[in-house]
């Protein structure tokens, strides 16, 4: 039986960046994609049709378009959202041949000079190579860059009625309607699919909601990707929990403060989005759970970082802080429908209050002396950095400070309804100040207490290169 690869193809589609490495060809033909990088592609259109001459292969037409304007969804995890980042420009060139020809993909390969994974097949169907000339301009697919049919570049032997410009114009009022029925095999990706990506932790909740294919799915089996969502969790969750229990790490909890506007907010996504960034080069692909200002814990999923911005004291009992805070044991913590176990490696909260003020007014810490509850809490937090305001963020400092243990002191705390000192507890726990530090050195800081407290040793540069904004 003939294998499906030595099968002759009617047409096919060239898929390839104009980097010389990319094809196996002459200097002299190489030289043609000066040309199509300057916007001209009849010069390679040209090369490769004498190449499948010369290896017996004839063709009909040619059209030829440089995508330059494509661009795709990055996934940006600490602000939970879709960036665009733009693709790498592209040759897409269509070739069709005539009945009979000898158009396998591997005469096609070997006469092309092009590797068969840049060399695409049509999809079955009458309407293959008539799908294959609208995706040239992506008439189709109304998420994608429309580019005009005056970029396609036609190949004809000399028939003006096989010019793209001439197929566009017949063929466009029939491809807008074909773009409803590309819509809606999209819509038809079945739930199987997105709880499978959801438990081999392909996508996110943020991610499912934020793109219209998944979205759909979602909407109409929500119980069901809840369910995957809260399983996979839960997986992560005590995976993380039995690293815990063989003291392979211990958590980190960093306290952010600084007055409104000082950039307290963006210097910890700045570190969570590094401490993401480098978990990926461990293979650990570490997530973050951005809390609500109430009922916090109802959205955890066993995400190993967890970031409370802007968090009050009251928005979780005194009891619930200290098992959320312990760096050594888990505890389920409160949520309004199920009580979650965190599993976290990082805590890191954003107050412009002060950790003694931001605990002394959580629920439920008690009357009469509070000091031992606020010597407690001051002992989870494993380090203490200030944000100074300056006129841009990027002049802003930060001066850390770790937590130690020492003599006996008197800490007064704010009243609530006024800038007076009316509350005093006894302490045995502080914070002792660094040097003030610009904010990306003070990032760093953080980032090599998550390696000591995880037992990383040494760092892979090459995943933390770029400059996070």
């Amino acid at each position: 039986m003939k294998r499906i690869r030595d099968n002759p193809m009617m047409a096919c589609m060239v898929v390839q960046q104009l980097d010389d490495a990319n094809f196996a060809w002459l200097d002299k033909e190489l030289a043609t994609l000066e040309h199509a990088r300057n916007g001209d592609l009849i010069p390679l259109m040209s090369v490769m049709v004498q190449r499948l001459t010369s290896g017996g292969i004839s063709t009909t037409e040619v059209h030829g378009i440089m995508h330059d304007k494509d661009e795709r969804k990055v996934w940006n995890a600490v602000n939970a959202e879709y960036e665009i980042a733009p693709k790498p420009s592209h040759i897409h060139i269509l070739i069709r041949f005539p009945k009979g020809s000898k158009s396998t993909l591997a005469a096609l390969s070997y006469a092309l000079g092009v590797d068969e994974q840049f060399i695409e097949k049509p999809n079955r169907g009458k309407f293959a190579y008539d799908n294959m000339l609208a995706y040239l301009t992506h008439v189709k697919y109304s998420e994608k860059f429309q580019y005009p049919a005056e970029y396609v570049f036609s190949f004809t032997q000399n028939d003006p009625t096989r010019d793209y410009k001439a197929i566009h114009a017949e063929r466009y009022e029939e491809w807008l309607i074909g773009r409803a029925t590309v819509n809606k095999k999209k819509a038809a990706l079945n739930i199987d699919m997105l709880e499978e990506m959801i438990l081999t932790g392909q996508v996110m909740k943020e991610q499912i909601v934020l793109t219209d294919d998944l979205f759909n799915i979602y909407s109409h089996n929500a119980r069901a990707c809840e369910d995957a969502l809260m399983v996979y969790g839960e997986r992560r969750a005590y995976k993380t929990l039995q690293s815990l229990k063989q003291g392979k790490y211990k958590m980190a909890v960093f306290y952010i403060t600084g007055q409104a506007g000082s950039g307290k907010t963006r210097m910890a996504k700045m570190f969570v989005d590094k401490l993401i960034k480098e978990s990926e080069g461990y293979d650990e692909k570490w997530r973050v759970c951005h809390t609500a200002a109430s009922n916090p814990m109802d959205d955890y999923r066993g995400e190993e970082i967890l970031l409370m911005d802007d968090m009050r004291g009251s928005s979780l009992s005194a009891s619930d802080w200290l098992k959320l805070l312990d760096p050594y044991n888990s505890s389920p913590t409160s949520a309004r429908y199920k009580n979650k176990t965190p599993a976290c490696r990082v805590i890191v909260i954003t107050s412009t209050r002060d950790p003694l003020e931001f605990f002394y007014y959580c629920k439920a810490l008690g009357g009469g002396d509070r000091s031992e509850a606020m010597d407690q809490f001051m002992r989870r937090i494993q380090c203490l950095t200030r944000v100074i305001k300056a006129d841009s963020f990027e002049d802003a400092t930060a001066v850390i400070g770790a937590g130690k243990q020492g003599d006996t002191y008197i800490a007064r705390i704010p009243a609530t309804n006024a800038n007076s000192f009316s509350n005093e507890v006894s302490l045995t726990y502080h914070f002792e100040d660094g040097e003030e530090v610009p904010l990306a050195e003070a990032v760093d800081t953080l980032l090599n207490i998550v390696r000591d407290n995880n037992n990383i040793n040494s760092v892979p540069l090459e995943v933390i290169t770029d400059d996070t904004p």
